[in-house]
């Protein structure tokens, strides 16, 4: 198996909400309350770990001040672990999110989308597939956008219990969300504090691998090699 966990960090377009926000919205945005609404975020930061047949790993976090290198980078790395999953390993690569089918991918495609000709050659294949859905039963390729994919595993949804994830990784005794507060993202991103943003991600993520292999392990499966700490990721600022 190939596990791609992800998070996404995000600010909100305030061009966009004040061109097409509902006065609910704007009262949300300017009393700093979070909006769920994926199409008003814009992806500063993603993080991800890739676990390679329950070994190897890689773990990285990208930022950027600019949306469209975000995209182009997530789209592009996973176009390159489709193509090297499908080829070396004869399986697809499995996205594990919380909550992503409903906030970090839509984000990510509606931005991809947004940018379409700013993208590359390999981005633009890789949204491509993300967003094939011409194997509907997932016979012999993933259909990701779907809600009953294979190839998207959602701990927000698996566990039923529809919590956070500071809450399911406190119940089983991992350390989440203690490099910064998620409402602080906005205003470090604006103080140019970009690492430390890419911090918060990756710590998430890393939370996010560790209570997955806990549900793996329940799942009578094998414990998956990850990270130890955050001293493992390597983060790269796109310019």
């Amino acid at each position: 198996m190939v596990y791609l966990f992800l998070d996404i960090e995000t600010i909100i377009d305030d061009n966009l909400i004040e061109k097409a926000g509902s006065e609910k919205l704007k009262n949300q945005f300017y009393n700093n309350e979070f909006i769920k609404q994926s199409v008003f975020h814009v992806p500063v930061c993603f993080s991800f770990i890739c676990n390679v047949n329950l070994q190897d790993f890689y773990f990285k976090s990208y930022i950027s001040k600019n949306a469209s290198l975000i995209v182009d980078k997530f789209f592009s790395n996973f176009y390159l672990l489709f193509e090297k999953s499908k080829l070396k390993y004869s399986n697809y690569p499995i996205i594990v999110t919380h909550n992503g089918q409903n906030f970090d991918m839509p984000i990510l495609t509606l931005q991809a989308i947004r940018f379409y000709d700013l993208l590359s050659e390999q981005a633009k294949m890789g949204i491509k597939e993300y967003l094939d859905t011409s194997d509907r039963w997932e016979n012999s390729r993933p259909n990701y956008t779907s809600k009953n994919s294979m190839y998207h595993i959602d701990t927000y949804l698996l566990t039923n219990s529809y919590s956070s994830l500071k809450a399911l990784c406190t119940l089983n005794g991992i350390d989440c969300k203690t490099q910064m507060d998620g409402k602080q993202v906005a205003e470090y991103f604006k103080d140019n504090k970009l690492k430390e943003i890419a911090l918060y991600c990756a710590e998430d993520v890393l939370s996010l691998a560790k209570l997955f292999n806990r549900i793996n392990i329940a799942r009578g499966n094998g414990s998956l090699i990850l990270p130890n700490d955050l001293n493992q990721c390597e983060i790269e600022i796109l310019t």
